[in-house]
Formats: C-alpha cells, structure tokens, sequence
C-alpha cells in the first residue's frame, strides 16, 4: 500500500514540473502562472511596451495593424496598435490609435520619432 502511494507521488510530481515548464517565445525558459488562467507579459494594457500574452489555449503579442491587416511599423488614420491584456482572466484585444505624442505605432510600442532606432517604413493612402 505504502509502496502504491510513493509511486502515485512521483507521477503527480511529474506532471505537475511537465505543466510548470515551457519555452517562452524569445526562447528562454519561463513558468506559466497556473493560479492565473491569463498571463500578460507586459502587465497591463501599455501600448508603450511590446508584449504577449498567454493562456492554455491561446498566445498572441501587442502588434501594428494597418487597415486590419498585421504589419511592422505604420502611422496615420488607419493606423491601429493591438494591445493584448487579461480581463478578469481571460484574453482581450484593444485596438487603438497611437496617442499624439508617440504616433507611430513600430513592432507592436507606440514611438515617437525621435525614438526610431531602425528604417521606419510608411504606409499611406
């Protein structure tokens, strides 16, 4: 009986480290918060920070969007950025305008021009 309960155990135990363990998308290896069914890398809705969120069933990062479609880098009317959080545990998209100050929408941050650091491509109408 004793011997049943030590191997019943150690199964649990390893499920329990195969459910804690993952490779984050840069790579590097994370732990997924199983208290919390939402994860959001960047903490809350920050179109100034590039992040991504995560549940059991679903993963996708803050990102520009030109007219709807997913792009690099835009700016202007049309241009959005999807900022992805967690509402009362679950997955929520926030698609915006970059504020006047920062206008530029570039891998998923709202920048302003002064902080471009590589070739800003622009899409216009």
């Amino acid at each position: 009986m004793k011997l049943e309960y030590a191997f019943l155990s150690v199964v649990v135990i390893a499920i329990a480290g195969l459910v804690l363990t993952w490779i984050a998308p840069g790579g590097t290896a994370g732990v997924v918060n199983i208290v919390k069914p939402c994860f959001d890398s960047d903490g809350e809705n920050d179109e100034f920070v590039q992040g991504y969120i995560q549940t059991a069933t679903f993963f996708d990062d803050d990102h520009c969007e030109f007219e709807g479609e997913r792009i690099d880098s835009c700016r202007g009317r049309y241009c959005r950025i999807a900022e992805y959080s967690c509402v009362v545990g679950r997955p929520s998209v926030v698609k915006k305008p970059c504020p006047t100050y920062a206008p530029l929408c570039q891998k998923g941050t709202c920048v302003s021009p002064a902080d471009i650091k590589e070739t800003f491509f622009e899409y216009r109408r």
